[in-house]
């Protein structure tokens, strides 16, 4: 049997719902289907349906199916994962752990949000079954691809197939689109190559390694939000900045579709429903949200009921070196796929205080995930946004921003 060996580096933690198991780190039924269909879209040319015809044509795949190719993959750790929890415990003045009630009528000890990842906090972080945990590998391992179908490694090995592109592109487990599950291929092995294809980068100081992940995902929490969703701290030092997809609706003369929903909502002022469209969700669905000012929960369901989420189009790919991560970002080259789908669809908006009463608004059907990316980073003028330009919050996204310019001029 043919073996093709690759060292990977694990660059940020996978959030693992079986951390409590042994081997909790990449495995391979996870990453084989991903790798299986980055191959085949490069076979066809960029095309995967064509790439499946000419694998099956080609004796490529298992037993003559369409989607799994003739490889074994295995994965070779030396080292037990780090497992650590990500959230703390909320804490009274006397250091006494705080404690909710849940809807179950269970009590758990009350966590403090982390941050691009909220799944534990209704959870018992006692309880293995319930909470997730982090897990970090922190030496290199490898990934073993076997097969008795010689060309189909040569392939890989000789860059017709680029393996560096594919992890460039592709991170694993929970909130992936966010940073989490960055594995890149080690420096000194042969298939490694610098990150190149992605197009935008900035940069995070992690040198205080105690606090190194809590930097890091601060700071692409923050980013995002400058993007999707804007930044409202309404609490000790306020802030508030629309997002960069705002400006993008507004500068083509769209209304906001925030302010649609308030408008119908509150302010009894019907849309006019022929121009007016969702763009935040273009970024990811936001199923449900809680307007807490207006004390209702806004809800929001496809009128076929055929889309329960939508991925984030953009994928953010954090490389560690010498502390400091360079933070990449780019549209997910499978955004064009995903947009063919889900731009233009019609979604119900509820609110929970009246459920009978709908809004009816379509995502917005012409959107370029490439023309949106290059006008929030390269074009837009982030402090149009804010009035708090000297703002600690502003400050840093500046920092980000024109980091990010200056690699383009």
């Amino acid at each position: 049997m043919n073996t093709l060996t690759v060292t990977l580096k694990q660059h940020t933690p996978l959030i693992h719902f079986q951390h409590d198991q042994e081997g909790a780190t990449l495995r391979a039924s996870e990453v084989k289907p991903k790798l299986d269909r980055f191959i085949l879209t490069k076979l066809g040319n960029g095309d995967y349906g064509k790439g499946k015809t000419e694998a099956k044509k080609s004796g490529l795949t298992i037993g003559g199916q369409e989607t799994a190719l003739d490889y074994k993959m295995k994965f070779i750790v030396n080292e037990a994962p780090e497992i650590f929890y990500n959230n703390e415990v909320q804490k009274d003045r006397q250091g006494n752990a705080q404690t909710v009630i849940r809807k179950d009528g269970r009590i758990i000890k009350k966590l403090k949000p982390y941050p691009l990842f909220f799944a534990n906090l209704n959870t018992n972080i006692d309880n293995p079954l319930e909470y997730k945990c982090f897990s970090m590998l922190h030496k290199p391992f490898e990934m073993k691809l076997q097969s008795f179908n010689k060309d189909l490694l040569d392939q890989i090995e000789k860059q017709t197939i680029n393996l560096g592109q594919f992890f460039q592109y592709t991170n694993f487990g929970t909130r992936q689109s966010k940073g989490f599950g960055s594995f890149y291929i080690e420096e000194n092995d042969k298939l490694h190559e610098d990150i190149e294809d992605l197009k935008y980068r900035f940069s995070v100081d992690v040198r205080s390694e105690s606090k190194k992940w809590l930097d890091l995902f601060t700071a692409i929490d923050l980013f995002y939000k400058s993007l999707r969703s804007g930044i409202n701290i309404c609490w000790g030092d306020k802030f508030y900045m629309k997002p960069a997809i705002f400006q993008y609706a507004k500068d083509r003369n769209y209304d906001w579709d925030k302010k649609l929903i308030k408008d119908f909502f509150f302010n009894n002022n019907s849309p006019k429903q022929q121009n007016d469209f969702l763009f935040k969700d273009l970024l990811g669905l936001s199923s449900e949200e809680s307007w807490m000012s207006y004390g209702t929960n806004i809800s929001k369901e496809h009128s076929t009921s055929d889309i329960k989420r939508f991925q984030s189009p953009i994928i953010i790919k954090p490389i560690l070196r010498d502390g400091y991560f360079d933070v990449f970002v780019d549209a997910n080259p499978n955004a064009k796929e995903l947009f063919e789908k889900y731009c233009g669809q019609v979604f119900n908006i509820i609110r929970s205080k009246n459920p009978e009463e709908k809004l009816k608004l379509k995502t917005f059907p012409n959107f370029d995930i490439n023309d949106f990316l290059e006008f929030a980073l390269l074009k837009n003028d982030i402090g149009r946004l804010t009035t708090g330009i000297n703002h600690e919050k502003f400050l840093e996204l500046t920092n980000i921003y024109n980091e990010i310019k200056k690699e383009h001029e």
